[in-house]
């Protein structure tokens, strides 16, 4: 309304479209509310967006040009560049090249250390819908209490989320490819609360989890051969975690909401 338009998402593809996308858009989610047609989530909710086509054989320069384009634009309020990218382009790069005031994944300027985190914090856009998640099923009192653990550390997601965990007085301790599998199943036994965002299928087993834990699951893995999303998190974890997000249709309609909370 300041503006005299709407808000504005430049969404950029280079090469060919994730050809899994529009499978997993008719399995999982309806358009409006999923991550996987992003123009019909804005549409939704009155953000336009303009689409950035580029061939897949394109030069980093490129593709660094056509962000700065964008940046420059007073016209686009964020900017989204698809992943993943064709093998020749880096994508941490590129995304480093998006001013950080439009970097609506918030991907190339992630959050470094807790005590440089402002208090207006924007966050990448699944840890904001997780943590959206928390607040408003009314289980962040429950996550400040105990130990939270965090399994995987992505600069995107499991990193981001410690950060702002932290920065919500929880305790947090963070294990990665690197923990040893006796030290993943220790901490994973001590957590009141388990974030589990690794993308390695079934990876939390049932007597992993500490009876009557809070177990988000974030990470998912799509199966082409079975046409279904594939959780971090064993499906019978439900029968030991007082709460066990579903996948689908878990924490993907709060991160979808997060994409267009970080356009304005």
């Amino acid at each position: 309304a300041r503006t005299g338009r709407k808000p504005c998402l430049a969404i950029v593809n280079v090469g060919e479209k994730d050809p899994n996308g529009q499978t997993r858009l008719k399995l999982f989610a309806e358009k409006e509310r999923s991550w996987f047609d992003k123009a019909a989530l804005c549409e939704s909710v009155g953000i336009d967006t303009r689409r950035v086509e580029l061939p897949a054989s394109s030069s980093f320069g490129r593709v660094h040009d056509a962000l700065m384009s964008l940046n420059r634009d007073d016209g686009v309020d964020a900017i989204l560049l698809e992943r993943p990218l064709p093998p020749q382009l880096d994508a941490e790069l590129l995304g480093s090249v998006i001013v950080a005031s439009k970097d609506d994944e918030v991907v190339g300027h992630p959050p470094r250390v807790p005590w440089t985190l402002p208090t207006a914090l924007v966050l990448p856009c699944t840890v904001e819908g997780v943590m959206q998640l928390l607040l408003r099923s009314g289980a962040m009192p429950s996550v400040t209490r105990g130990l939270s653990v965090v399994v995987g550390r992505s600069r995107k997601l499991g990193a981001p989320l410690a950060l702002a965990l932290m920065q919500a007085d929880a305790t947090v301790a963070v294990c990665h490819s690197r923990t040893s599998e006796e030290e993943l199943r220790s901490l994973c036994l001590q957590a009141d609360t388990l974030f589990v965002c690794a993308g390695s299928p079934h990876l939390i087993s049932k007597d992993m989890v500490k009876k009557g834990a809070i177990v988000i699951n974030v990470g998912t893995t799509f199966s082409s051969s079975l046409s279904s999303l594939l959780p971090d998190v064993q499906e019978d974890v439900a029968d030991v975690a007082r709460v066990l997000t579903p996948t689908p249709h878990g924490v993907g309609p709060t991160c979808a909401a997060a994409l267009t909370l970080n356009v304005v």
